[in-house]
């Protein structure tokens, strides 16, 4: 625009000192050339308004396709709630008792799959309440109670999480026939159990078959069922809390997610890896050296808000590697604070990354139910991240509060660097499957090269040297049967050892495996990154 301006007043000079025709018409066509270059600047602002515009309106309808889809997901609790109030008349009937069901939260709405989720659940817990916590009426009129027993069935929207509480009037947990079945049971020593704290005993109630009755139960069985609503309740990303009060009554409260569509999460890397933690799980985040931790009853505690709370590396509780990855005393390392009723740890890793908001794929079978893991999401970055559990990583770190961080000196890394890794070959046509067993592997100080299928791991195998194999049975082209005979005639590779994971697991496909010369056989469904692990270590 500028250099238009000067060009038409060099014009008018010369045209000041040469007038004609051709001085005349170069004006002219230069004020038309500033004019166009004005008309075209003019138009460009319109369009970039518009353009603002437009993309404002396509993030405002965006967020409303959004909400609506979010809205059909969901679903009022009162769906699941109202069958259960004629379910505890019929078992008040059926066992002489009298209870009544009293229910708030009914329009409460949540995720329909967590809802479908959560209905067994429920019913098992209500059946349980009807069967072991209200009395009969006599024994409630000698506690100086009414003769009917309440149920409340109450859910609650807190942010992003739903809280269902279900709560009785009933005798309450018998705390030390729990202590007297656990060291009966083998479960605990009876000088343990003594030192267990009150919260720490109602835990075991959630022990597979755990049980302080001596009958089965036709209504509620013998002990089963609690384990299963834990299991369940952490499979949805939640949590069960317990409080109870001798003669009083029970109070169950299950949080979970208010919808699985998306999760806002804490991208934490630990041993170079980087996992997402659900941030409606984390208590707070903070930051402390090896140097600040104390004792506490032979562990190592941080200081949070007054209290002494636990300590444990992410890395111990994952069973990661950190070979080679070593702090000084005096270094600031980040930490997580996962609670669970009344108890919290804190959770050390390498670093925290930043906090985003994610579209979480659950595992798919067969692989619905891996240890640690809650499901898996792609990263801005095109990079898969595993979402951990969060009520897995509270009780592996509840165990391993006996085990030190690994914080206090740096270790020599010569004797680390010295030692050959090891190259594994992940082949599987699932991303989901290669993404698992390679984080899982590269955490525990794994090289990792994967193949699509058992023709791509050839092809790899004619180009890089690798140690193991690791392989998925079904796939294109060349399933892991075909692969590992493959393997066995070549003499070049015959000597690898293979691992094969799948989904097949009838005595013929197992039987199968072994005639191509498979070294290991792990079923999917019973999949454990132990397993995993233990078996290529053993092999190697």
């Amino acid at each position: 625009m500028t250099r238009t301006r000067s060009a038409r007043a060099r014009l008018r000079r010369a045209h000041a000192h040469t007038p004609g025709r051709d001085a005349e018409g170069l004006l002219r066509a230069a004020e038309h050339a500033d004019q166009e270059v004005v008309s075209i600047l003019q138009r460009t602002r319109e369009l970039v308004g518009d353009l603002s515009q437009n993309t404002a309106h396509l993030a405002t309808v965006a967020n409303a396709i959004g909400q609506e889809v979010m809205a059909i997901r969901l679903l009022p609790a009162g769906t699941v709630f109202s069958p259960l109030e004629r379910l505890v008349r019929d078992l008040s009937r059926q066992m002489g008792k009298e209870a009544r069901l009293e229910v708030s939260g009914t329009e409460t709405e949540i995720d329909r799959r967590i809802l479908d989720e959560l209905r067994d659940p429920l019913m098992h817990m209500v059946r349980n309440t009807v069967d072991h916590a209200i009395e009969p009426p006599a024994e409630r009129a000698q506690a100086g109670k009414p003769p009917h027993g309440t149920l409340k069935l109450s859910a609650v929207q807190r942010g992003d999480r739903v809280q269902i509480v279900v709560e009785d009037d009933g005798c309450g947990l018998d705390v030390e026939g729990i202590r007297a079945t656990a060291v009966r049971r083998g479960l605990l020593s009876a000088e343990r159990a003594n030192a267990l704290d009150t919260q720490a005993l109602i835990e075991l109630i959630f022990h597979p078959g755990f049980s302080t009755r001596g009958t089965v139960s036709e209504v509620s069985g013998r002990g089963v069922g609690l384990d299963v609503v834990r299991e369940q309740v952490s499979k949805l990303g939640g949590d069960i809390d317990v409080r109870t009060t001798r003669g009083r009554g029970t109070v169950f409260t299950i949080t979970v997610p208010l919808t699985l569509a998306t999760t806002r999460v804490l991208l934490v890397e630990d041993c170079g890896q980087t996992y997402a933690v659900p941030s409606s799980n984390i208590e707070r985040t903070g930051r402390v050296r090896a140097s600040d931790l104390h004792p506490l009853e032979g562990r190592l505690a941080v200081q949070i808000d007054g209290r002494a709370v636990p300590v444990v590396e992410l890395s111990t509780v994952l069973s990661t590697s950190r070979a080679g990855v070593t702090h000084a005393p005096d270094v600031w390392r980040p930490f997580f604070v996962l609670p669970q009723g009344n108890r919290a740890v804190a959770v050390l890793a390498d670093r925290l990354v930043d906090e985003t908001e994610l579209v979480v794929k659950p595992l798919s079978a067969p692989l619905t139910r891996v240890r640690h893991v809650g499901g898996a999401a792609v990263l801005g970055t095109g990079h898969v991240v595993v979402i951990l559990n969060p009520s897995d990583v509270f009780k592996s770190a509840a165990g391993n509060l006996d085990t030190a961080p690994r914080l206090a000196a740096a270790e020599p890394l010569v004797a680390q660097a010295e030692k050959p890794k090891h190259r594994v070959l992940v082949v599987d046509d699932s991303v989901m499957t290669r993404t698992l067993e390679r984080t899982i592997l590269e955490a525990a100080g794994y090289t990792v090269v994967v193949a699509t299928d058992g023709a791509h791991a050839l092809e790899i195998l004619d180009q890089t040297a690798v140690n193991a194999i690791v392989s998925d049975v079904e796939m294109p082209r060349m399933n892991g049967f075909e692969l590992t005979a493959a393997v066995r005639q070549d003499e070049r590779w015959r000597h690898l050892p293979v691992v094969l994971v799948t989904s097949l697991d009838s005595p013929d496909h197992v039987e199968r495996g072994a005639s191509a010369g498979a070294d290991a056989y792990i079923v999917k469904g019973r999949f454990d990154q132990n397993d995993l692990l233990q078996t290529v270590g053993r092999l190697l």
